[in-house]
């Protein structure tokens, strides 16, 4: 009977051993994966701002969103046909490039406190005397566009700027003349998601 009761008590204390040890793994395996993620989030949420981020997506057409937390507009755009996107400095804006750097959009604020005129003419000069050929032009009580042909690149482009409470709010867009077809409509797509608070 003793020797019943002491195989009855060896065997237990084994399997209890064998549970505690087991429970203590999966807490520690548990605890590890969890520290993992939570690290890795941190490094996501800790990523220099000013670093060249790849945002391709394979899934043609995923609508991406930019937020200017310092002029208060928000750029939408489509992921896919831009690889490489660049915070500024000074936090008033981003500029984003496609894989061969052919296709830049660029989306920024300034303040100023002119009045809308002043800041379309010095636009309009700033164009031409960089050599830019401006084909296109209009000026609205809030907000003005520019566009035309940069020759010595053999570029578009294509400049909007709202003015609000002394600060104006642009995107520009430039591409290959060649590519005309492939990206005008891109035009309207930033044009139609560009919003201000």
């Amino acid at each position: 009977m003793k020797i019943f009761k002491f195989f009855f008590i060896a065997v237990s204390f084994f399997y209890l051993n064998i549970f505690l040890f087991s429970s203590d793994d999966f807490k520690n395996t548990t605890q590890m994966a969890f520290n993992k993620e939570l690290n890795n989030r941190t490094n996501r949420n800790m990523e220099d701002p000013q670093k060249e981020i790849n945002v391709t997506k394979e899934k043609a057409g995923y609508q991406a969103e930019y937020t200017n937390g310092r002029f208060g507009f928000t750029l939408v755009y489509p992921e896919n046909l831009f690889a490489t996107r660049i915070l500024s400095d000074n936090g008033d804006g981003i500029t984003l490039y496609n894989s061969d750097r052919s296709l830049e959009l660029r989306a920024y604020g300034s303040w100023y406190g002119e009045n809308i005129k002043q800041i379309y003419h010095e636009e309009q000069s700033w164009a031409e005397e960089s050599g830019k050929k401006v084909t296109y032009k209009v000026l609205n009580k809030s907000w003005f566009v520019l566009s035309g042909i940069d020759k010595s690149k053999q570029t578009i482009f294509y400049l909007k700027s709202y003015f609000i409470e002394g600060k104006s709010l642009s995107f520009r867009l430039e591409y290959p003349i060649a590519d005309k077809e492939k990206y005008d409509s891109l035009i309207s797509t930033i044009n139609d998601n560009f919003s201000i608070r």
